[in-house]
């Protein structure tokens, strides 16, 4: 027999050894999710069971057995009531949970398994309330781990399976773990190839396999990829992974990797033998189950068949009676009817032999009357020919008669009719005559009347344009706050830009006071290179020496604030009227002036003014290039 040393240097053997310690690493890394996930759904359980049944926080049942807790029989467990080896002591019969906490906990317990048949074998009701690892062994599989406490005593598969069949650990995990084929079953089915391999080699492709498919569980993004001892495990398999050589382990790790090896081995001989237990017994209560089944199905058969047979024969008795009575009954019937056919056919033939004489007696009266009928219509319509031939002539005498009356009377009626035109010509003459007296009349009356009432509406008038007419002054200042009220709602805003219409500005904000230069324009065509003087106040440029300039005129190119100038000056002049007096002398104007009134008039809006303006500007450019004739023309 080869000693250990021997098997370490076979290239197959070493990577099994690599493979069982990839399995205890991953199984390491496995353990702040399973023995968390674990622990947070026993108090879970159990918290929401103490609050669906009103119970005091804390409160734990140590008094019921997994027996108590099963009803006889529960398929897995036992198979018949009268022979249960599960249920086998009064103890351990099935009961209620005095607290009511067990039973609520079993329910919650199948409720959170994907299949729905937890392991009742492997766990011990009494420690539910306080042991989580008690209720994560129900989702272990049903052999080999009823005597395993915590999680370092429980093998890689056992670890796997809790996570494959409790549906709490979907929360922590990125894909579907009921799903056939997923990251959990190709770990387990790992697991069983290194445990189940009978010569303890494996191959380097399998063993990359294995370490892809186990290093891809512990990256899961959803919890593992931040679990430190998930990613320690992590580090730790890549290290295994690139080992090349025979791996560094004295002599205790072999003997025991071996010690495990031997284990895992016993565990699955122990899971088979007791599989194959388990099997036997169940297979032969079904078949004592089957074999009781048969006889008394062959007892039944044989009894239902004996009770058929003379159910049969009575009945087939009944039915011969049945049948010579119905064939008794059915002779008489005939018999009888046979009688009947001929009373009724006898009395037919006699009726139809009456019916023939009374008809041909009917056929020859009536034949009889028809005859009479036309010799007597035949009379009649010569009878009638003779009246009408009377009536015809008796009415064309009428009818003449009738028209020489109509004709009488159309001679009366035309005679009065030109009567009664004349008539009514000569009253309507004398009517007309009459009516137009009348009217003239009225009409001298009326006239009279409107120059009374003219001279009175005349005198009325002149006494109250006395009494109310307004002075010049009052008709003045009227007028001024007119156009002051005038000016501040057409000139108060200006559109912001000629490609912006819509959008109005206040004039104050918008407005810009434009470089005004006074120049002489006796000397505008003379000397271009005059001095010129800055204007910078209103006064300097409305104003002489003399008083008010009587026309000014203010140049400039297109878009350079001339109509804002002209609107900035007809707001000005209508600030003193606005504001008080003291703040309009402070501005530099005087409400005390007389005649000082200012009228904005555009010159495109009317037509006239607009014919002043192309007459200054032809006075202007004559002036400039003293063509003055040609200009005009």
């Amino acid at each position: 027999m080869a000693s250990y040393k021997d098997i370490l240097k076979e290239k197959e053997n070493h990577n099994w050894f690599k493979g069982a310690l990839a399995l205890r690493l991953t199984k390491a890394g496995l353990r702040g999710l399973v023995d968390g996930d674990s622990c947070r759904l026993q108090q879970k359980i159990h918290s929401s069971v103490l609050q669906a049944r009103n119970l005091t926080a804390g409160t734990t049942c140590k008094l019921c057995l997994t027996e108590n807790l099963l009803r006889c029989p529960t398929n897995g467990l036992c198979t018949h009531p009268r022979n249960c080896k599960y249920h086998d002591s009064p103890l351990k019969m099935p009961r209620r949970c005095p607290t009511q906490v067990c039973d609520d906990f079993r329910d919650k317990i199948c409720a959170v398994h994907i299949y729905g048949r937890p392991s009742w074998k492997n766990t011990n009701a009494d420690q539910w309330c306080t042991n989580h690892w008690q209720v994560a062994k129900c989702f272990m599989p049903p052999d080999g781990y009823k005597d395993v406490t915590s999680f370092e005593e429980t093998d890689f598969n056992g670890i796997i399976s809790v996570m494959v069949n409790c549906s709490e650990f979907q929360r922590s995990l990125s894909f579907n773990i009921s799903s056939k084929s997923t990251a959990l079953t190709e770990a387990r089915e790992i697991g069983r190839h290194i445990r189940h391999s009978s010569d303890l080699k494996v191959t380097d492709t399998d063993l990359a396999d294995y370490f892809a498919s186990l290093n891809s569980l512990l990256t899961d993004s959803k919890f593992l990829a931040s679990d430190n001892d998930a990613q320690q495990a992590v580090l730790q398999l890549k290290q295994l992974n690139l080992e090349k050589g025979p791996l560094s382990m004295s002599i205790e790790d072999v003997r025991e990797l071996l010690k495990e090896a031997s284990a895992m081995i016993e565990v699955g001989k122990r899971e088979l033998a007791e599989s194959a237990v388990t099997g036997k017994q169940d297979l032969e209560v079904v078949v004592s189950q089957g074999k009781t089944v048969i006889e008394t199905g062959k007892r039944e058969l044989a009894e239902s068949v004996e009770t058929g047979k003379k159910a049969l024969e009575c009945v087939v008795s009944q039915g011969k009676n049945d049948i010579e009575t119905c064939k008794r009954e059915l002779a008489e019937s005939v018999e009888i009817g046979k009688k009947a056919l001929e009373g009724v056919v006898s009395h037919g033939k006699n009726d139809i032999e009456t019916f023939k004489r009374e008809l041909a007696e009917i056929a020859e009266t009536e034949k009889q009357e028809i005859e009479g009928v036309v010799s007597q219509g035949k009379i009649d319509i010569e009878t009638g020919k003779c009246e009408i031939d009377e009536t015809l002539s008796k009415s064309k005498a009428v009818i003449e008669t009738g028209t020489r009356r109509l004709e009488e009377k159309m001679s009366e009626c035309q005679t009065a009719l030109e009567t009664g035109k004349r008539q009514l010509e000569d009253a309507m003459t004398t009517a007309m005559k009459r009516g137009k007296l009348e009217i003239e009349d009225a009409v001298t009356k009326s006239r009279a009347v409107v120059q009374v009432g003219k001279r009175e509406l005349q005198e009325t008038l002149q006494l109250k344009k006395e009494v109310s007419s307004p002075s010049e002054a009052e008709q003045i200042k009227d007028l001024r706050q007119r156009l002051v009220k005038y000016y501040q709602k057409q000139l108060n805003s200006a559109s912001i830009s000629p490609l912006l219409s819509d959008k109005d500005e206040r004039l104050d904000k918008l407005y810009v006071p434009p470089n005004i230069v006074e120049k002489d324009h006796r000397r505008i065509g003379a000397d271009r290179q005059q001095n010129s003087s800055p204007s910078s106040s209103y006064k300097q440029i409305f104003c002489t020496d003399e008083g008010l300039a009587k026309t000014v005129f203010v140049v400039g190119e297109a878009g350079m604030g001339k109509t804002l100038f002209s609107a900035m000056c007809a707001m000005k002049w209508a600030t003193p009227f606005s504001v008080s007096i003291r703040d309009s002398r402070e501005r530099g104007y005087d409400q005390s002036e007389e005649g000082n009134d200012c009228f904005e008039q555009p010159l495109l809006n009317d037509p006239v003014l607009r014919n002043v303006e192309c007459e200054y500007k032809r006075y202007l450019l004559s002036l400039s290039y003293g063509d003055r004739d040609g200009l005009r023309r």
